[in-house]
Parts: structure tokens; sequence; C-alpha cells
């Protein structure tokens, strides 16, 4: 059985990400296709294939996590609706997709787009967007400076 992707402490890059922040329950990555500014991943620190596996405090603080980071990119990047996914068909660790979109993106109304081609940035443009989303994180004393 192949290593989880998400497991292992201080996982500082995904195939499809770049490590933001360690939270209590999760850690929370940077999608590396940014058609949709500051799209994010936010995964579980325990190997669990589902929420409700989690124990009840891990669950609470789970989706506590998920709805600070959630606020937080929505204000952040002015979006009209957060789209959440949640798969795991293939790695079966519980990780969560969110995607801030706007009236104006291309798929308003219906599904997003998944790993397109025309939405990858520079490593410094990473970088920044790294800092900015830690920023506002921190200046919501969601994450110590």
């Amino acid at each position: 059985m192949p290593e989880c992707i998400f497991c292992g402490a201080g996982r500082e890059e995904l195939p499809t990400g770049i490590k933001i922040c360690e939270l209590t329950y999760s850690r929370l990555y940077l999608f590396r296709e940014q058609r949709y500014v500051g799209r994010c991943l936010l995964a579980s620190k325990s190997h669990v294939p589902e929420i409700y596996d989690m124990p009840p405090e891990e669950q609470n603080g789970f989706l506590a996590e998920l709805t600070a980071v959630s606020r937080t990119l929505q204000e952040l990047y002015g979006a009209d609706k957060m789209n959440f996914l949640s798969l795991g068909d293939t790695i079966g660790h519980v990780h969560i997709h969110i995607v801030p979109k706007k009236i104006s993106d291309p798929e308003w109304g219906g599904m997003f787009r998944f790993m397109e081609k025309d939405g990858y940035l520079s490593e410094q443009e990473y970088q920044n967007r790294i800092a900015e989303i830690r920023g506002a994180l921190e200046r919501r004393g969601f994450l110590r400076p």
C-alpha cells in the first residue's frame, strides 16, 4: 500500500500544494493551481477516511478550523461563494478543497474546474500568496506570528 501523501509530520509540499501552516487539527496547503485565487486544501492531521471517523473533539476542532480558514479566505479575496469538495476515493485521508469563487468566474453556478493548465504561479508568487494568507490568519488570531 503506498504511503499517504498527507501523513508524516511537517509535510511541506504535496504533489498539488505547498504548506501554508499547521493548525491544531489540520494542515493548510495552498493549491498549486490558482485559477481560483486563494484555493486551498485543508488536511486532517489524523489519518482517517471520513470526518465521522474522528473522535468528537477532533471532529469539532477540524470543522472549526475549516470555518476559520474559509471565512478568512472569503474576506481576503472577496469571494461571493465558498465551494468545498471532499472526495477521498483514492486518498483515504480526510481533506477538504476550499475554493473561493466569484460571480465573474467562468464556472459560476457550476462545478469548478480541476487542475487546469492556466492557473500556475511563479515560486515567488506562491510565497507571496502564502504570506498573504498567513498574515490574514494571524490578524484574525488563528495563527501566532
